[in-house]
This record gives structure tokens, C-alpha cells and sequence, in this order.
């Protein structure tokens, strides 16, 4: 069954649905020809199943909450190209595992920055500094959006990446001199707008 971004379950055989032996089946497709009311039906149906489902899968309430939020939002964008192949639910956890999926991702990928910004202050500071402290996610991303894009892409090639200095040299076609520089004056600017 196709679904976001022409994934599909290929290799597996859900057994096919229909609108009629499936009502919320019927809802979706009536969501996707512009039916509010179907769409709100679905969530006020399902937000309790998929935040439980998200707690079960070792998730706080709050962040399970959120990612209930971010699911309906995965599916009310690709509701067009819902087709009834197999249980409406099927569909739905599908969506529901990938967004689990990429708040994993993200939150390895914040962590990964939190240690590689320490790991930098340290090297460039001649009297260790603790680093500093970050409250939510988004305040990693903002952090790296108030950066040009000459600090930002070593940043985050060199920490998030994780690409040593040389070879984010050879990426941007700039000397390892000025990789160096530029993350010691990114690093500066982050430290200060995090301490706002």
C-alpha cells in the first residue's frame, strides 16, 4: 500500500480492506475528498490508542502526546494518497512507527551536537567552561539558525556529522585553518545565543 513519500509495504500481504467492511476506511477516503468533520472523527477515535501505543514503546505521556500530534499530522498530509489496500490501522501505524523513528533520530542527533559542542569548547577554551545548558530540542535547531550558512555548514558537518576537520575541508574547498576558525567563531555565537 502506498503511503508518504512512495513508501509502501512491499513484501508484506495485509489482506485487502474495503470501505464497507472497514468504517474507518470509509472516514479516511471521506477525509481525503475534504470531509473536516471524517478527519476529526479519526482523531478524536485514535489519539488515545496511538498515545498509548507511543507510551507502551517506553515514551513519556507529554512526548507521547506530541508525537499523537505529529502522526495526524503525517497522515492528514498524505491522506490523498490513501487507498484502502489494507485495514485503515495498519496504515496508521505504519505512520505512527515512523514518526517513533525520527524522533529517535533527532534526539541522537541533538545529543550528538550537545557532546560535540562540549567536546570543541574544551579544546578551544584554555580554562574549561561548563557548557552550556539546553532546554528543548527546537533550541539546538534555533541555535543553528542563527548561524550564516559558512558556520552553520561546519557545524554541522564537523559535530553533527561527525566528518573530521579535513575532509569537511575537502566538502566545503576551504583550508583546514579556516574550518577551525570558523568553528571556534560558530561556537562562540551558539554559546551565546543558548545563554540568552
Amino acid at each position: 500500500m502506498d503511503c508518504e513519500g512512495g513508501e509502501s509495504f512491499a513484501g508484506h500481504a495485509p489482506r485487502p480492506a474495503s470501505p464497507s467492511d472497514d468504517p474507518d476506511a470509509a472516514l479516511m477516503l471521506a477525509a481525503a475528498g475534504g470531509d473536516d468533520a471524517a478527519f476529526a472523527a479519526i482523531v478524536g477515535k485514535f489519539q488515545r490508542p496511538l498515545m498509548n501505543f507511543f507510551h507502551r514503546m517506553g515514551v513519556n505521556m507529554v512526548d507521547a502526546e506530541e508525537l499523537a500530534q505529529l502522526t495526524f499530522i503525517k497522515l492528514y498530509r498524505s491522506r490523498k494518497s490513501y487507498r484502502p489496500s489494507a485495514k485503515f490501522t495498519t496504515w496508521l501505524y505504519f505512520l505512527a512507527r515512523q514518526v517513533r523513528v525520527d524522533d529517535v533520530r533527532s534526539r541522537i542527533r541533538g545529543e550528538r551536537l550537545r557532546r560535540g559542542l562540549k567536546a570543541e569548547e574544551e579544546a578551544f577554551e584554555a580554562a574549561p567552561r561548563q557548557s552550556p545548558q539546553f532546554g528543548l530540542r527546537d533550541d539546538l535547531q534555533r541555535a543553528l539558525d542563527s548561524l550564516d550558512a559558512a558556520h552553520r555548514d561546519v557545524v554541522v558537518l564537523g559535530m553533527v556529522q561527525e566528518l573530521p576537520y579535513d575532509e569537511v575541508s575537502g566538502i566545503l574547498g576551504i583550508p583546514v585553518g579556516t574550518v577551525k576558525s570558523r568553528m571556534h567563531n560558530a561556537l562562540k555565537r551558539l554559546r551565546e545565543f543558548l545563554e540568552k
